[in-house]
């Protein structure tokens, strides 16, 4: 499963980072300002020492993301409009 069909159907995705994985929704695929291709999704779960922060995350999509999960998250979050800022070319998007 790639990234546009994980957000089209709405699986949750892993991202592992320093040891740490984080649970996420991932809401939206794209190219930002300066060429990167990112993926922007809300951590629900996961990280360091337990804390389970839930806060909207960009990633490279160049790091270690697994898609594959079979879970899937009810409902697509509103992207807040900083990060929207940032979006030059949305390649998928759960809005």
């Amino acid at each position: 499963m790639d990234f546009q069909v994980a957000i089209k159907e709405k699986h949750l995705v892993y991202w592992e980072v320093d040891g740490f994985v984080r649970i996420l929704e991932p809401h939206m695929h794209a190219q930002i300002r300066g060429g990167e291709n990112v993926l922007i999704a809300f951590q629900i779960e996961g990280g360091p020492l337990g804390q389970n922060a839930q806060e909207w995350k960009v990633v490279r999509t160049t790091e270690h993301v697994t898609v594959g999960s079979k879970t899937q998250f009810a409902n697509a979050r509103a992207v807040p409009p900083h990060l929207l800022e940032l979006v030059r070319v949305i390649y998928a998007s759960t809005t």
